[in-house]
């Protein structure tokens, strides 16, 4: 059953105690988790506990869940868990004990994205407004999610004179007032878990006692609140497996508060037992030395290992762009990708960008926030007919749903359970009937973002439904596309796929066109020759993006000098 697996890949298969696996892009990360927890499950004997295997996004547990049934004919049930890290925060720590840090005499209520849009205060000058865009660091103070908070900077917990910010102490105050409501964001979830088991010896013990093996796949993205929770329920078993797999060079989440450096101490601390990966599977050797290039693995040098691509000849290149030239420059990647024999579909073939809004005609990026708070619907029934329009029914009717409950019940958010109970309350027909009337007088939203509200606004009274949609005047004049440019990136028709670099981590193509903007501060030849990619999350991104492609790999830059810069790091000649 495990004969696929390399030499290295089966001492991990083996391994126990503590330790870390450091998998190269392309080294079967997936495959070989999903061997191990196959083994482990095969030859587990005890009923009430089990192994728990955690990762942080839903297609990253379902790939391993897939994986260990395709590949190695193994369930995943009771008594083991495989899920996200915030469900298996939510469901053993959070949910079930959450009240005995806040204060409440009831179950904890998960509001905020991806519970649901919270829509709380009026405006931005009222502390209720920004619940959701404030949390807890790990030693307990407020940190802000977004760079304006009353029309300022997050405001500092002191002031220069010693004295507790006024602004600071109104943004305290109001968490304070909605968790003993029992209210938490996923962000809030976290830390109070964390406090939970620092308080509660028993909590703490029993959910030790509960998994006494676990494995966290990509924990180069824990935050330092994750890694304190993983760390207080290993300490409490002198005999416990703990295996962390990832790859910090591929650490692109700083912005939710992931620290790879934590991922690094690890390995360094359990460095007798731990293993390097650094077989890929993935991409040829010519791509395999220029991601070796970037890398951090210092004498771990990339070994191409697939023989079906390993020897293929194509060179990574960088070549130059100005803005007009984009259209053109993916027009001869999609030739060069037809020359190399590679057919064009969107699974074999991708353009990167960092930006959602890189290729939304005319602009880069979107300042303007057309919603309100006041109005928590009108954006769920705005995306909801733009996916519709883009043949994304499933989607796009899950928003109308979700906006037309909103204003039923005038609630800010609707979490799946709020629409399963509403389902049952109106009578499942019924519902559908009505939502059903509302998409056939909601019009086609190729017109202005302000026109679409007003005229959305008009069809729904004459079917007696009285929505009056408010937004930001200053953005009426918006096109849907702007307004949501990743809906209409992904759902623009073409043979090649158009994505992100985030969207794509984990996947594996066989040609890759990479778009590199203009740095406004630093430039790349500055930063190619001062920093590296283990400290510098620009560079992980870049890293993470050409270790996708197993032939063809295209990058394009604005200049000349940082053709120069990008050729020299990643193709030396010497």
């Amino acid at each position: 059953m495990y004969e696929k697996l390399s030499t290295k890949q089966k001492v991990v298969l083996d391994r126990t105690g503590k330790f870390v696996v450091r998998a190269c892009p392309g080294s079967g990360k997936t495959y070989c988790v999903s061997a191990k927890l196959s083994k482990l499950i095969s030859n587990w004997t005890l009923p009430h506990q089990g192994i728990a295997t955690i990762s942080f996004t839903n297609t990253a547990w379902q790939e391993i869940e897939k994986k260990c049934a395709e590949d190695f004919n193994t369930k995943v049930s009771y008594p083991h868990f495989l899920g996200t890290i915030d469900s298996f925060i939510n469901k053993f720590i959070f949910l079930p004990f959450g009240h005995l840090v806040l204060g409440c005499d009831q179950r904890p209520v998960m509001v905020g994205e991806p519970y649901g849009v919270w829509g709380l205060g009026m405006n931005d000058q009222d502390a209720p407004y920004y619940f959701d865009k404030v949390s807890y660091e790990i030693n307990g103070d407020l940190y802000g999610k977004e760079r304006k908070y009353f029309h300022g900077a997050f405001p500092p917990k002191l002031n220069q004179g010693g004295d507790e910010n006024k602004n600071y102490l109104k943004l305290k105050q109001m968490k304070d007032a909605f968790t003993k409501k029992g209210y938490a964001t996923q962000s809030d979830a976290n830390y109070f878990a964390m406090v939970i088991l620092e308080k509660y010896p028993a909590v703490r013990k029993s959910l030790a006692s509960k998994f006494p093996w676990l494995i966290v796949d990509e924990a180069q993205d824990t935050t330092d609140i994750q890694m304190k929770i993983i760390e207080l329920l290993i300490a409490e078993n002198a005999d416990q497996n703990v295996m962390l797999v990832g790859d910090p060079d591929q650490a692109i989440f700083e912005w939710n508060n992931a620290k790879p450096e934590l991922f690094i101490e690890k390995q360094v601390l359990w460095k007798d037992n731990s293993i390097v990966l650094d077989e890929s599977w993935r991409s040829s050797e010519k791509i395999c030395n220029a991601v070796y290039n970037l890398s951090s693995l210092g004498d771990n040098k990339i070994l191409a290992t697939n023989v079906d691509v390993k020897d293929f000849e194509c060179m990574p290149e960088v070549i130059t762009y100005t803005d007009g030239q984009t259209k053109d420059i993916v027009k001869n990647f999609i030739e060069k990708c037809k020359a190399n024999d590679i057919e064009i579909t969107p699974k074999t073939t991708v353009v990167l960008a960092r930006s959602k809004g890189f290729f939304i005609p005319g602009t880069f990026t979107v300042e303007i926030k057309p919603w309100l708070n006041s109005c928590p619907y009108a954006r769920d029934f705005a995306i909801g007919k733009f996916l519709i329009d883009n043949k994304d029914y499933n989607r796009g009717i899950k928003y109308i749903e979700k906006g037309y409950f909103k204003f039923l019940k005038k609630a800010h958010y609707c979490s799946e359970k709020d629409l399963d109970d509403f389902h049952d309350e109106r009578g499942f027909v019924e519902f559908r009937k009505e939502i059903k009337a509302i998409l056939a007088v909601l019009p086609l939203t190729n017109i202005k973002l302000g026109a679409w509200l007003q005229s959305a606004s008009e069809q729904l009274k004459s079917i007696e439904i009285p929505i009056t949609f408010t937004y930001n005047t200053e953005a009426k004049e918006l096109e849907f596309s702007r307004v949501f440019p990743q809906e209409y990136t992904d759902n623009i028709q073409r043979d090649y796929r158009l994505s992100t670099i985030h969207k794509v981590k984990g996947e594996t193509f066989e040609a890759v066109l990479l778009f590199l903007k203009k740095k406004v501060s630093k430039n790349y030849k500055t930063l190619l020759e001062t920093s590296s990619v283990s400290q510098d999350e620009e560079l992980r991104n870049v890293y993470v993006a050409i270790s996708r492609p197993s032939k063809v790999l295209v990058i394009a830059v604005p200049d000349e000098e940082d053709k120069k810069s990008w050729t020299d790091k990643l193709i030396p000649t010497n």
